[in-house]
C-alpha cells in the first residue's frame, strides 16, 4: 500500500528556535483518500523539526508494509536516506564519518523503529496539494500564540 506523508516546518535555523510544525498522512481508498493531520508548537533546531515531524507521522501508522512517498523540501531528511547516511550511521555504531557521534542519534534510531523497513520515496517536485492549506493552519496558530 502507499502512503503519502505531506511534511511541513517553520524552524530554518541552525540553532534552537520556535516554531510550528506538521504533517498531513493521506492513504488512498476506493474513494476520497484518508488523511489525518497534526501541527505542533516545538522549539527546536531546522534538522530536529525535520526528524521529530516525520517520526512524529511514522508513530501514527500501524507497523504494516507501506511504501512511503514524502513530500517535503527537507533537503537533510531526504540526503540522510539517499545518500545513505543512515545505514552507514547505524553500521559504524552511530559515528559519522569522522568518527564522531552522530547528531540526532537517538532520533534517527527512533525513525529506523518507525519506518519498520518500508521504503521511502522523496518528492518535492510535484506540487504539494496540501501545502497551502498547511501553511494555513500553521498561520492560525500563530496567530493564537
Amino acid at each position: 500500500m502507499d502512503v503519502n506523508l505531506y511534511l511541513i516546518s517553520t524552524v530554518k535555523t541552525p540553532k534552537p528556535s520556535d516554531g510550528i510544525i506538521g504533517f498531513v498522512i493521506e492513504i488512498p481508498t476506493s474513494g476520497e483518500p484518508a488523511t489525518k493531520s497534526q501541527f505542533y508548537r516545538v522549539n527546536s533546531t531546522k534538522n530536529q523539526s525535520q526528524i521529530m515531524i516525520l517520526n512524529i507521522a511514522l508513530s501514527h501508522l500501524k507497523k504494516t508494509r507501506f511504501r512511503f512517498s514524502i513530500y517535503a523540501d527537507f533537503e537533510y531528511l531526504e540526503s540522510t536516506f539517499l545518500q545513505g547516511w543512515i545505514e552507514e550511521w547505524e553500521k559504524n555504531g552511530w559515528k559519522n564519518a569522522k568518527n564522531e557521534p552522530v547528531a540526532n542519534a537517538a532520533m534517527w534510531q527512533e525513525t529506523l523503529i518507525l519506518l519498520n523497513g518500508n521504503e521511502i520515496l522523496f518528492d518535492h517536485e510535484t506540487k504539494d496539494k496540501y501545502r497551502n492549506w498547511m501553511l494555513s493552519e500553521m498561520k492560525r496558530m500563530e496567530e493564537k500564540k
